[in-house]
């Protein structure tokens, strides 16, 4: 661990800092370092990020100095040996704050828009290469999009909800007349149908017979048997009701009372675990006596 920072020089607001043991504890498991805003505590940070990304992150100018313990004992390690430092250093401070966070912040509206957070550390640029690809390919795609606007907008003409391929699945369905439709025929089926006769276009294509034959066919009248819709119930609500009854409590287990088991709960979990354990048992387990398949039963009702 480190045990202190024998001296810093020209590291922003510590210029020339040196460890003074009469005033100064050597550094412990947890430390807690305090002062005045400006005094320089979020600089101190900046020091330990310089230790965790093992390069002079910040202040490459400066010199400092710190005496490192473990277990082959102490010895220092200045910043011309970042790059042996034998430490994992994680430092959360405000500078990493702003690193991964990114406030979309209308002052105009006097209201905070989408907060964008980037993970890993070294995420401090992402929003700046997204912006710079960006201002790189926005005004490409504007253009491609002006190029093919006319394709755009005739593939709209189909797609939307009163276009094309809806209007022509309502001439045809009005067309047929529902007369050999088995279901309703909308956009959807059109547009599969389409797709089905462009892949086999020369196997659609009729003769002049054969459209007249299709013609008569779709508005040939088809005779149906005629049947009476007046159908008479000879039998009331109330009498299907009694019949149900009758029948529900023919099928439905009939369950013998047991006081014991009502008035004492205890006794009732007993027995229900008790009946989980004796599924495949002939005999009782608690007293050894055999087990009446008809007691099971009534247990279980």
């Amino acid at each position: 661990m480190i045990n202190k920072i024998n001296w810093i020089r020209n590291f922003g607001v510590f210029k020339n800092f040196e460890w003074d043991a009469d005033v100064l504890h050597l550094f412990k498991k947890r430390n807690l370092i305090y002062g005045w805003n400006y005094s320089g505590k979020t600089t101190l940070s900046k020091l330990f990020s310089n230790l965790e990304k093992r390069q002079p992150k910040y202040f490459g100018n400066a010199e400092y100095s710190l005496e490192i313990k473990s277990n082959n004992g102490e010895r220092s390690l200045n910043h011309q040996k970042l790059d042996v430092f034998p430490y994992t250093v994680k430092v959360f401070n405000s500078c990493y704050i702003k690193s991964v966070f990114s406030w979309d912040a209308d002052e105009s509206k006097e209201e905070f828009g989408a907060i964008h957070f980037y993970l890993a550390d070294d995420a401090h640029d992402t929003q700046t290469k997204i912006n710079f690809y960006s201002q790189r390919w926005n005004p490409i795609f504007e253009k491609i999009k002006s190029d093919n606007q006319r394709v755009v907008s005739e593939f709209d003409e189909y797609s939307k909800d009163n276009g094309r391929f809806a209007k022509q699945a309502t001439e045809i369905r009005n067309y047929l007349n529902n007369q050999i439709l088995s279901h309703e025929f909308n956009k959807g089926h059109f547009i599969k149908l389409v797709e089905e006769v462009k892949n086999q276009l020369h196997g659609y294509i009729l003769s002049q017979e054969e459209v007249s034959q299709k013609n008569q066919a779709s508005t040939a009248i088809n005779e149906h048997i005629t049947l009476d819709a007046n159908y008479v119930l000879t039998e009331s609500l109330q009498v299907i009701g009694a019949k149900i009854k009758i029948l529900l409590e023919n099928t439905a287990p009939q369950s013998i009372p047991f006081p014991e088991l009502d008035k004492y709960s205890d006794l009732f979990d007993w027995v229900q675990t008790g009946l989980n354990l004796h599924k495949e048992s002939p005999k009782c387990k608690f007293c050894g006596n055999d087990l009446k398949e008809e007691r099971i039963l009534s247990l279980n009702n």
